[in-house]
């Protein structure tokens, strides 16, 4: 599940230093410092996350005894899944199966609600982005019948974006019945810090030992797996 290549994205490495960068006196700290971080990869070099993968990463969690997952994504190529189609109701059904596996293991998974400000409890929407591997199509969506995953499986903890006030990112989708737990995101544009900070977004390491910021449900989410994390770490046999 690791290919390691320098043409790939800093994503997934500003993620980690959000959840465990070491209280060393160096750069920034995590949310949870002292825990243990396994990079699990479901992304192509291209930056693509598909099915297979997500389902292997998922198992690979439960079958390696990891406690809590972030999942700071959405799977490929259809940004909601819809039932109604054969092929993307098996893709829904193999994720969902593979994430209540590591569920029923112990594992909590965590995952971002997504960066289009979308009302994810309405009743419709418009899907612009599907499929993005070959060319979007965009579609009208029956919400019953079609979700976001990983963000929207049964049990996983689906998790929105706050500012600097916070107040829900500009950009942060949400939804009532949906969105589980907002956390830190950033917003630099319409929520610009107080002094002495001077960045709306979210510090984090970066590929080279350096730091860097971001903004977006992705950074969010790693917030509340660091929280995760510290609960797991203060109530180890908590369910």
């Amino acid at each position: 599940a690791w290919r390691p290549s320098n043409a790939e994205s800093s994503h997934g490495t500003h993620v980690a230093g959000e959840i465990a960068a070491a209280k060393n006196g160096i750069g920034m700290v995590g949310v949870a410092p002292g825990v243990k971080v396994a990079g699990i990869k479901v992304a192509t070099p291209d930056g693509f996350m598909y099915a297979e993968a997500v389902v292997c990463g998922f198992v690979w969690a439960a079958e390696h005894g990891v406690d809590v997952t972030n999942n700071s994504y959405f799977t490929d190529p259809w940004y909601f899944a819809c039932s109604a189609d054969p092929g993307q109701k098996a893709l829904a059904d193999a994720i969902t199966r593979a994430s209540q596996y590591a569920e029923k293991k112990g594992t909590v998974n965590v995952a971002a609600a997504g960066n289009e400000r979308l009302d994810l409890a309405a009743d419709h929407l418009i899907d612009p982005y599907s499929p993005d591997d070959t060319g979007p199509h965009p579609r009208d969506i029956d919400t019953s019948l079609c979700k976001i995953l990983p963000a929207e499986l049964p049990g996983v903890v689906t998790v929105a974006a706050t500012g600097a006030k916070g107040l829900k990112s500009s950009y942060s989708s949400y939804g009532l019945g949906v969105i589980d737990i907002a956390a830190p995101g950033g917003d630099a544009a319409y929520q610009p810090p107080a002094p002495p900070a001077t960045n709306g977004s979210i510090l984090g390491t970066l590929p080279g030992g350096t730091w860097g910021y971001g903004s977006g449900t992705s950074v969010a989410a790693p917030h509340v797996a660091g929280v995760v994390a510290l609960i797991k770490s203060t109530h180890p046999h908590a369910t």
